[in-house]
């Protein structure tokens, strides 16, 4: 799409017009996510959909940097704040947030479901695609703070502290502040002479009607309307100075689907909720909002002015969560979409939640062995062998995979008093690229082909065991051997259970 906008730039196609416009519209309204990345394992799912399509595969980086590629040449055609609005949100809670500050690595996707933590890329050991246009990503930062037309026309387009020399003119601006922090922008103008031109400040949609802007300390008393730009035309001065007061609100953001899943922002940054680094039990550990459809303002707070932690105020089961800006949580697990209810809905989901507990204690009591996948200890304590495998992570929960004729073995303690049945836990989001087959003792068990769910949650595949493959023994090897041209789908643990 950058491409076919190119070429109607160059030869004023109108087809080509109409579908790189049509095409952008499209991604944004049915298919972006509150960060501005979009795309669930590399497809676009359902118009629309985007609440059930949180994972650990979603937001891949060189998606939004071709949207941001295509969102300039749109600004640069119509002039539309709409362009610039996602710019901004994009730049600060996508590409910020998809690099380590750390070691510099960059992630690939960049998960969003609840309880994620991300994963970056090594320094010898990987080179994506994500890698290459990744670090492209962080040294653009400063490419879409100022633009200027055929009428001269200065476009203030970003809120960066930055300096641009306009040397046909000899005029610099100067743009400081702590924009993130407090909302405050100062612009100081040093023309080399007195110039008359006109000025156009961005007024983002996240703002108010409350933010105020000053020339040498007058206020303008024009009205300020959101999503617009402001225009300031004089004759400029050496040492004019514009002061911007954004109103910075908290507000929620809901997925298009459902509307009480929703993300939380405070002006154009994504707050996401702090988890830490503990492995997440997504039935006990992921927060739930509990907010009676009273106002934001009425449940959340800042926790001081120095710091951009807010907290939410006695709202949160099981317990109320400190939230930073989404970039910022670049070690850690997080979540940024919450599940929000009224009272009486919380009480139907806290029932599930207890029968959810009780079906975990009967599950303990029929287990005879476990084996958490992707976790060093337990797959060494089992004799975990293979080839062409790799671990991973998606909701707190590590697992397994294989692809190209990859297989992996391991041993699990049996009891020969009575039929056993293996569970294995799978993502629904595998489908029939997941083909494999599964031996105890090297007797086939089941064949099987993965198919996708309705819902990209975890879910248990029960095969039941002839009780003749246990019996007499105390010990067995499992093991899972991909088709040809086919994977092992993630597998997140097998369980050996008491058939009942």
């Amino acid at each position: 799409m950058v491409g076919v906008e190119r070429r109607h730039l160059l030869t004023n196609n109108e087809k080509d017009k109409i579908t790189s416009h049509f095409f952008w519209e499209t991604v944004i309204e049915n298919h972006t996510y509150c960060i501005g990345g979009n795309g669930d394992g590399e497809h676009f799912g359902p118009k629309g959909i985007l609440s059930s399509r949180l994972s650990d595969r979603t937001a891949e980086t060189c998606n939004t940097y071709n949207m941001l590629k295509l969102t300039k040449m749109l600004l640069l055609e119509t002039g539309d704040t709409k362009y610039s609005d996602y710019y901004e949100k994009a730049l600060y809670n996508h590409i910020l947030a998809s690099q380590n500050p750390e070691t510099g690595m960059t992630t690939y996707y960049l998960p969003l479901v609840a309880g994620s933590k991300r994963g970056y890329s090594s320094a010898f050991e990987t080179f994506t695609c994500c890698v290459g246009t990744g670090f492209e990503n962080h040294a653009r930062y400063g490419e879409a703070i100022y633009f200027k037309d055929k009428k001269n026309n200065i476009f203030v387009n970003l809120y960066i502290p930055s300096v641009l020399t306009w040397q046909e003119k000899g005029i610099t601006l100067k743009q400081e502040g702590n924009y993130e922090r407090d909302g405050n922008i100062r612009i100081t103008v040093t023309p080399s002479k007195s110039e008359k031109f006109s000025m156009l400040l961005r007024i983002p949609y996240w703002t108010t009607e409350k933010t105020e802007i000053k020339v040498n300390g007058k206020k303008m008393n024009t009205l300020l309307v959101p999503g617009t730009n402001f225009k300031i035309t004089r004759e400029w001065k050496k040492g004019d100075v514009i002061e911007i007061n954004f109103d910075m609100p908290v507000y929620t953001e809901p997925t298009p689907d459902n509307p009480n899943r929703m993300a939380i922002k405070y002006g154009p940054w994504v707050l996401a909720g702090k988890l830490g680094n503990k492995r997440i039990d997504p039935m006990k550990d992921i927060p739930v909002l509990i907010t009676d459809n009273k106002p934001v303002s009425e449940w959340i707070r800042r926790i001081s002015l120095d710091s951009l932690l807010f907290k939410t105020q006695n709202i949160g089961e099981p317990s109320d969560i400190v939230l930073a800006p989404f970039y910022t949580l670049y070690n850690e697990r997080y979540i940024v979409y919450f599940d929000v209810f009224d009272s009486t809905g919380w009480e139907r989901r806290k029932q599930e939640y207890q029968n959810y507990l009780r079906e975990q204690e009967v599950l303990k009591q029929q287990t005879v062995d476990f084996i958490q996948l992707g976790e060093m200890e337990p797959e060494r304590e089992h004799s975990l062998k293979g080839s062409n495998t790799a671990v991973g992570e998606f909701v707190g929960r590590k697992f397994r995979l294989s692809w190209n004729d990859g297989w992996f073995t391991f041993d699990m303690k049996v009891t020969d008093q009575t039929p056993l049945q293996l569970i294995m836990t799978c993502c629904g989001n595998d489908g029939e690229s997941c083909s494999f087959d599964i031996y105890i003792d090297d007797k086939l068990l089941r064949s099987v082909t993965m198919r996708l769910q309705k819902s990209e949650d975890l879910y248990d595949m029960k095969i039941d065991i002839p009780f003749e493959s246990t019996s007499n023994k105390d010990k067995v090897k499992i093991s899972f051997k991909s088709h040809k041209e086919r994977m092992i789908g993630r597998i997140f643990g097998v369980r050996l259970i008491k058939k009942m």
